[in-house]
C-alpha cells in the first residue's frame, strides 16, 4: 500500500509538472509573440505615389523636375513612435502628423523625401493592442548587455547616425535636382531639425540647406523660413499654372510624348 501510494504521488507530481511546463511554454510563446509584434514592419508607400527604391528613404517628385522650386526633406525624429488611430478607410494615421501638409506642398511642385517607416503593435496597460509608427534613415545599432531591454525588441537607432543620414539625403537632393533644399520639422516638432542645423553649423556646411519649413497641423498650410531671414507662406501664394500640371499628368499617363531633352528626376541607387 505504501509503495502504491508512492507511485500514485509521483504520477500526480508528473502531471502537475507537465501542466506547469506547458503553462510556462505558453507564457513564453505569448511573450515572444508580443515582442515580435513590436518590431516595425516596413510600410510600402508606393501605393501613395512614393518612390521606394532607395534603402534609407522614400521620395516623391509630384511634377516635372524642372517645375520643382526646391526639395523638402522631412526630419521625423530619432527612435520616435507615433500612436495611430484607424480611419474609416482602414488607414492608420497620427493625429498631429506632418503629412497633412504634403498635398499642399505637392500643389507647389515641391520634391519631397521622408524616412522609411514601419508599423508595430504594442499592448497598452489594459492589454489592448495599439498601432504605432516609427521612422528611420540609418541602420539599427547593437546594444550592450546593460542597455538591452528584454521587453523591447524594436530596433534602436543612434541619433548621430540619423543626423548624418539626413544630411546625406539633403546633399543628394541638392545634387540631383540642382535646386535649394529645406528641412521640414516633422512629428517631433523640430527636435531633430534643430540638431541637424546645429551639426551643419559646427561643420561649416550650413549652406547645404536654404532654411526650414513648419507645417500647420490644423490646416496643412506651411511656412518656409529662409536662411536670409525672410518668410514665405503657402497661404499667401497660388500654386503653379494648372495647365503645366495637367500636361505633366498626361505625360505620365503616356498621352503626351516626353521631351527627351528635359532632365529626369528618378534617382539611381548608385546616387544614394
Amino acid at each position: 500500500m505504501v509503495l502504491a501510494g508512492m507511485f500514485m504521488s509521483q504520477s500526480v507530481s508528473a502531471d502537475l509538472s507537465d501542466d506547469i511546463r506547458e503553462q510556462m511554454y505558453e507564457e513564453m510563446r505569448q511573450h515572444t509573440k508580443k515582442m515580435l509584434a513590436k518590431i516595425p514592419t516596413l510600410e510600402d508607400k508606393s501605393v501613395d505615389g512614393w518612390s521606394t527604391g532607395m534603402d534609407s528613404f522614400d521620395y516623391k517628385v509630384p511634377c516635372d523636375a524642372t517645375l520643382a522650386p526646391y526639395s523638402a526633406i522631412i526630419a521625423q525624429g530619432t527612435n520616435r513612435m507615433d500612436l495611430l488611430t484607424e480611419g474609416e478607410d482602414g488607414e492608420y494615421t497620427y493625429e498631429r502628423d506632418v503629412s497633412i501638409g504634403y498635398p499642399r506642398m505637392e500643389e507647389f511642385c515641391i520634391a519631397l523625401a521622408q524616412p522609411k517607416s514601419g508599423l508595430s503593435t504594442v499592448e497598452n496597460a489594459q492589454g489592448e493592442p495599439e498601432k504605432w509608427r516609427t521612422w528611420w534613415l540609418s541602420e539599427e545599432i547593437e546594444l550592450s548587455d546593460e542597455d538591452w531591454d528584454p521587453d523591447n525588441w524594436a530596433p534602436i537607432r543612434d541619433e548621430d547616425n540619423e543626423i548624418a543620414a539626413t544630411i546625406a539625403v539633403l546633399k543628394l537632393a541638392k545634387k540631383s535636382l540642382g535646386k535649394p533644399t529645406y528641412l521640414v520639422m516633422g512629428n517631433d516638432l523640430g527636435v531633430l531639425t534643430a540638431k541637424i542645423i546645429q551639426k551643419l553649423g559646427e561643420d561649416g556646411e550650413i549652406d547645404v540647406i536654404d532654411g526650414f519649413i513648419y507645417v500647420n497641423r490644423e490646416t496643412g498650410e506651411f511656412r518656409r523660413y529662409n536662411r536670409d531671414g525672410s518668410i514665405w507662406k503657402s497661404a499667401d501664394n497660388t500654386p503653379p499654372a494648372v495647365a503645366a500640371l495637367a500636361r505633366h499628368d498626361k505625360r505620365m499617363r503616356g498621352l503626351v510624348d516626353r521631351d527627351d531633352s528635359s532632365p529626369t528626376y528618378t534617382l539611381s541607387r548608385s546616387e544614394q
